[in-house]
């Protein structure tokens, strides 16, 4: 997954050194919808994922009233015109905030008259989440953003962050990135939000302005494995360096 904006201007090496390493590759488009048809998008795309930001974002003004569901009806027609395979639906209005929950009555609603597999959005934050989430919308499949962030072993049953996850993220970061330091930060400071405490994560934030900085915290804290050292990516509780 990766922006358009942001892959339309990455230097060359880059996007030549990623594209070789993953494809096909799915671009989320947020929020600005005229990158996805730019011609060096264009060229590799594989999926497009139109936030709720982008332009059909009325698909998710879903509301109990007989009129707004009918203009879903009709929305999910034009659609379903431009021949998705599939469509992501965000289950919440653009003015409703994410500890809001998701309106499942609505994806339901969707799901019940599209012809084309739907996937749920929303609130997935462990396996019994896409359980619940399937059973109330009879949805084909359910996907996960937030809940990915905290843990990208969601969807292997974990019910947090393998150690592992924050190694192999680290050396992917360093191998095909970097990204910028403070995605970098933040994404650790993601999947680590129930091994530090608010203090620990301040300090880690504050004492690193770079990757190399951000290890050396990392280093006096935690047992962090490199590539070359045995269990290296696969462990599943962080130890820490007392």
């Amino acid at each position: 997954m990766i922006l358009a904006k942001e892959f339309i201007s990455a230097p060359a090496q880059k996007t030549g050194h990623l594209l070789s390493n993953l494809e096909p590759i799915q671009f989320w488009i947020l929020p600005k919808p005229q990158n996805w048809y730019s011609p060096t998008v264009m060229v590799w795309i594989s999926i497009v994922d139109v936030h709720k930001r982008g332009p059909f974002r009325r698909v998710l003004d879903v509301g109990s009233c007989e009129s707004q569901s009918l203009e879903t009806v009709r929305f999910v027609a034009i659609v379903e015109s431009g021949g998705p395979d599939y469509i992501t639906v965000h289950g919440r209005r653009r003015s409703q905030r994410s500890s809001e929950p998701v309106n499942l009555e609505a994806i339901r609603l969707i799901k019940s008259v599209a012809k084309v597999p739907i996937v749920a959005n929303g609130d997935v934050f462990c396996l019994d989440d896409v359980d619940r989430i399937i059973k109330a919308t009879r949805v084909d499949g359910v996907m996960a953003a937030r809940g990915l962030m905290e843990n990208p072993a969601l969807f292997a049953g974990y019910s947090t962050t393998p150690w592992g996850a924050v190694e192999k993220f680290l050396h992917l970061n360093m191998t095909l990135g970097p990204l910028p330091h403070q995605l970098t930060v933040h994404h650790v400071g993601e999947m680590m939000l129930k091994m530090l405490n608010k203090k620990e994560r301040s300090s880690m934030v504050d004492s690193s302005s770079n990757t190399v900085e951000l290890l050396d915290w990392l280093d006096e804290r935690f047992v962090l494995a490199r590539p070359s050292d045995e269990g290296f990516g696969k462990g599943v509780h962080a130890v820490r360096i007392v």
